[in-house]
């Protein structure tokens, strides 16, 4: 795995990922191969009405395979999704994609350990969705990644532009990354537009995004103003949210401190003094879940 460095992988989190593949590389090596011969190479298309069931069923049959007798099952998905890398790589060439837009996806293993260690206090994985990437469904354009999906309302219109369910949409996934400034996201937005615009209709860009970032108490009440969360929380009109009964998302703003019981919760920045005060004050929980339409000019985005 010489090619571990590309990843962006600390130097010791190497050292654990290479002596674990010493002990068990050959056995997740062909768990892969037989994993990525059964995907169909149909690149960056939606999956076919009524497939992703099954889709999903077949990645986890592999990653219980890729588990058993093992201590750590966040290490076993990792070594078995690493394992699919170089396979990936020869498809992407296949396909004619840029080393550089492989790499760049691949770069999200590191952003996933890092949450992993976060969430669990050990090195490996604790995503399914890796599939996504080996299935051809989603890719890393600058600081956001992009998932090929189908729109699930019934329409969405501004001007003479229309969606009706079914038509196809990106999804924009924000991986932990660091910083999510606005030339950032304009950055990703162009890349986006030029990857896929022998795609586009009327030459629109369609992202949606459903995420804790776009819920709309949040935005109005706990993000600062000016804030990059806030800018692009502006970005999208939000046209559905979803109220739950637990912030599942609150190690992303408070660490690892947000699962240890009875541990006081950091507030040494504005978001989490925002956030505890929402908190104490009985604030509510949820998701939102917005369209920003993008012309490829970067001073005209659609989102209202």
């Amino acid at each position: 795995m010489e090619w571990l460095e590309k990843l962006g992988i600390s130097d010791v989190d190497m050292v654990e990922i290479r002596e674990y593949d010493r002990l068990y590389g050959e056995h997740m090596r062909q768990l892969a191969e037989e994993f990525m011969a059964g995907v169909p190479r149909d690149y960056f298309v939606p999956y076919p009405e009524g497939t992703r069931p099954a889709a999903n069923a077949r990645r986890d049959a592999f990653l219980a395979r890729a588990r058993e007798g093992q201590e750590s099952p966040y290490m076993a998905d990792l070594l078995f999704w690493l394992c699919c890398v170089p396979i990936a790589q020869a498809r992407y060439e296949e396909f004619g994609i840029a080393p550089e837009i492989f790499w760049e996806s691949m770069k999200d293993f590191s952003y996933k350990i890092q949450e992993c260690k976060t969430r669990f206090g050990t090195c490996g994985v604790a995503s399914v969705w890796y599939s996504l990437m080996f299935e051809w469904k989603l890719v890393a354009l600058g600081r956001l990644q992009y998932q090929v999906v189908t729109f699930p309302e019934e329409c969405y219109t501004w001007k003479d532009y229309r969606l009706e369910r079914g038509d196809v949409v990106y999804a924009c996934h924000i991986p932990t990354a660091g910083p999510l400034t606005s030339e950032l996201c304009m950055d990703s937005l162009d890349r986006a537009y030029r990857f896929l615009k022998d795609k586009l209709k009327d030459g629109i860009l369609p992202v949606v995004c459903n995420t804790w970032l776009l819920y709309p108490p949040y935005v109005e009440q706990v993000f600062p103003e000016n804030s990059n969360l806030r800018r692009f929380a502006d970005l999208f009109d939000v046209v559905a949210r979803t109220e739950i009964d637990v912030f599942d998302d609150g190690w992303r703003v408070f660490g690892p401190a947000y699962f240890e019981e009875g541990q006081t919760l950091p507030c040494d920045n504005s978001l989490r003094r925002n956030f505890l005060s929402y908190i104490e004050n009985g604030g509510g929980f949820g998701r939102g879940y917005g369209i920003l339409l993008y012309d490829g000019e970067r001073k005209c985005i659609y989102n209202r």
